[in-house]
């Protein structure tokens, strides 16, 4: 009769130590279940910030484009870039100015450069010339982009703060997620 008592004593302590060990792993897997949930919404994000600034790169790449356009159309009257010409000597002043456009000679600075300087651009006019009613129009990303570009410059989190007129501890967030 001991002998019974006794294995079963021993099963139970053994179905309970399994139960146990079986419930640590379940809340491991729930706990990497829910750290992959995180890096998959960090990984969206950060794809969604990146197809916004290529789609920013791409309008002002458009722009450029149109401006030379705009130019050489001006340059060469009578010839139109954008509509095809009708007759022969309108297809010869289309080609010419075709051959001006040439993507690869033309601009002498890279798309990268041009980028960096209307963006430099940006800053400068829209750090030197912001008042509180512009600042509190500016989006999260235009206000992020500002930050960096005044920390680059050497201000410190403070004068940044004054700057956009925002708090200095809503500054030090932005900075401190970019990096």
């Amino acid at each position: 009769m001991y002998i019974l008592l006794m294995i079963s004593f021993v099963l139970h302590s053994v179905t309970l130590l399994v139960i146990w060990r079986l419930r640590q792993q379940l809340y491991s897997v729930n706990a990497l279940e829910k750290k992959q949930r995180e890096i998959i919404e960090e990984m969206d994000s950060t794809m969604a910030t990146y197809l916004a600034e290529v789609d920013a790169q791409n309008d002002a790449f458009l722009l450029k484009v149109q401006q030379r356009m705009k130019r050489i159309e001006a340059e060469q009257p009578g010839v139109s870039i954008t509509k095809p010409p009708s007759d022969e000597e309108g297809k010869e002043k289309l080609d010419i100015a075709y051959q001006k456009i040439d993507l690869k000679s033309e601009p002498q600075e890279s798309f990268a450069e041009l980028l960096q300087q209307e963006m430099t651009e940006e800053v400068e006019r829209s750090e030197n010339e912001l008042t509180k009613e512009e600042a509190s129009k500016l989006s999260r990303n235009e206000v992020q982009e500002i930050a960096l570009s005044l920390q680059k410059k050497g201000l410190t989190i403070e004068e940044i703060a004054k700057n956009l007129y925002r708090g200095k501890t809503e500054i030090e967030l932005l900075l401190r997620f970019q990096q």
